[in-house]
Formats: structure tokens, C-alpha cells, sequence
């Protein structure tokens, strides 16, 4: 009798761990700000990224899914993305989804390397790349068209390339069950001369009203106040860049007057620069390099390491 009694009270724990367990994996994932905390909870729990910049314009696609996985092994558990409107709107009208531009599957092969993403929208990325993401025929289009602006003849094409774009994303959206934690509207806007703030509430209110109220939006900027005055909109999580030369604490300061509680971010930490034409190759050393990410991390802030 006692024996029995045990096989029925194991075999009774044994189910509802079973069902304890299927109940949390069934759970729908969530990935949110919490402001009072001044951290990002994913799944209900304190959530840090160390990311990395991944381009897939400048991959060759056979070679997404090795670099993918390299790059997780590096040790970083995101990777933050532009997607260029030329590489998928090459003539105008017609949208390109496959080899190069198969931004599914790339998004698929990074969640299967265990990489979240962050995933820059644009219409404008710069990323240093040609034209800043936007195709040329833009410039044939209309000849007094004022890009990154409410132009209503600059809005028709981006409205159509956002819908577009939205509707690929959308699935692979964290709380779809993909690897996209945020998504970035614009970049850098502040640096632009437009501050053109109906422009980014536009942008903002397309992108809710395709992917979800629920979706965590954010925009990057310089780390001046200057550049976040005219970058910041309601309803997007304002974050800071800087590189290895610049103070930490000053920029996170700048962060935080213009938000005053949540996660302090770098969404770009400059590894290095760019080269001009004609200009001395720049290279940043790696012990400088070492030591500035070191003090960036104990920061407890997240970080995406620019290429």
C-alpha cells in the first residue's frame, strides 16, 4: 500500500511539472522597457544585449549562415541590422526579397544561431553605405523633392517601400515568436537640418500600426543634446552613440535628459572610423579599444559594437 501510494504521489508531481513546464513554454514571448528599473525585461526578466553590426548587404549570402554563427560564438547574443531600401527597391516598384535581398531568411538563419536582432528600418540608414540606403531613382523622381522630410512627393514612395518592408518583418517580430527584439526608425536625424517632427511621428505611427501597439521602437543619435532635440519623438526610446574617445558618463548624461528612466544604450560604439578618399587609413588600437568597451560594460548599459 505504501508503495503504491509513493508511484501515485511521483507519478502526480511528475505531471505537473510536466504541465508547469509546457505552461511556461506555451507563454507568449515579451520584450518591453522597464522604466522603473532602468533595464530591458525579456520574457519577464532582466535582459542585457551586447550586440554586434551585421550587414547582410556585404555578406554574400552563402556565407550568412557561417558568419551568423561565428559571430554568436565571438560572444554576443544580438546583432543589430540595416536594411538598405536600394538593395530591395532597385527599380521603383519593384521590391526584391530573394538571393542578396532575402531578408527572411537571413533573419531566420540568425534566430537559428541564437541571435536576437535589432533591426534598423531607415528609410535613411547611412551605415556608409551608397546613398544612405535610398535608391537613385529617388533623385529622377521629382527634382525638388526634400528627402527625409514630410514632403508629401518624398512620403508616397516611402509609405509604399514601408508597407512593403513591414509586412516581411512582422513575423519575425520577438513576440511572434522571432528574433527581432526592436526596431529603429531613421538614423542620426538629428544630425539632419530638417527636424522635421511630423516626418518622425509618421514614421513612428506606420510602423505601430503595422507590427503593434506592444513593439519597442527606438531611434539613435549623437551624444548632444543638440542632435537628440530634433531625433526624439513620444513613443520611441531615444539612444545615445559615441566611440572609444568619449567619456561614458557624459554621454549617458546627455541620454538621460532626454530620458530621464529606462536602459542607458549605446546603439553605436565606434570601433574605429571611416576612411576618406585620398585621406591616412584610421586604425584604433586594440588595447585602447579593449579598455574602452571595459568601461562602457560597467556601465550596465547595453551596447551595439559598430563595425
Amino acid at each position: 500500500m505504501a508503495t503504491r501510494t509513493i508511484f501515485t504521489f511521483s507519478a502526480t508531481l511528475f505531471l505537473l511539472t510536466f504541465l508547469l513546464s509546457e505552461s511556461e513554454s506555451l507563454k507568449q514571448p515579451t520584450f518591453e522597457i522597464d522604466y522603473e528599473n532602468d533595464t530591458f525585461m525579456k520574457d519577464g526578466k532582466p535582459f542585457r544585449y551586447v550586440s554586434g553590426s551585421f550587414h547582410y548587404s556585404r555578406v554574400h549570402p552563402f556565407y550568412w549562415k557561417d558568419r551568423l554563427v561565428k559571430t554568436r560564438a565571438a560572444g554576443v547574443n544580438t546583432i543589430q541590422v540595416y536594411v538598405p531600401w536600394n538593395v530591395h527597391e532597385l527599380t521603383s516598384g519593384k521590391f526584391s526579397w530573394d538571393g542578396a535581398s532575402d531578408l527572411p531568411r537571413f533573419l531566420t538563419l540568425a534566430q537559428e544561431a541564437d541571435l536576437a536582432v535589432l533591426l534598423r528600418l531607415g528609410p535613411y540608414i547611412c551605415g556608409e553605405w551608397e546613398f544612405g540606403g535610398f535608391p537613385a531613382w529617388l533623385l529622377t523622381a521629382n527634382a525638388s523633392m526634400v528627402l527625409r522630410t514630410s514632403d508629401p512627393s518624398y512620403m508616397k514612395y516611402v509609405d509604399r517601400w514601408f508597407t512593403a518592408l513591414l509586412a516581411k518583418v512582422k513575423p519575425f517580430l520577438y513576440n511572434n515568436g522571432g528574433p527581432i527584439l526592436m526596431v529603429q526608425t531613421e538614423n542620426e536625424y538629428g544630425s539632419y537640418f530638417a527636424c522635421d517632427f511630423v516626418y518622425l511621428k509618421y514614421l513612428r505611427d506606420k510602423v505601430l500600426a503595422a507590427l503593434g501597439e506592444e513593439t519597442v521602437l527606438y531611434s539613435t543619435d549623437g551624444d548632444g543634446a543638440g542632435y537628440l532635440k530634433c531625433g526624439k519623438v513620444d513613443g520611441v526610446y531615444a539612444t545615445v552613440d559615441f566611440g572609444i574617445t568619449t567619456n561614458p558618463a557624459g554621454a549617458f548624461n546627455v541620454q538621460r535628459e532626454f530620458e530621464p528612466k529606462g536602459p542607458l544604450v549605446n546603439s553605436e560604439f565606434y570601433t574605429g572610423w571611416l576612411d576618406h578618399w585620398g585621406s591616412k587609413h584610421s586604425t584604433v588600437g586594440m588595447v585602447p579599444l579593449a579598455n574602452s568597451l571595459d568601461l562602457l560594460l560597467n556601465y550596465s548599459n547595453s551596447t551595439n559594437i559598430n563595425m
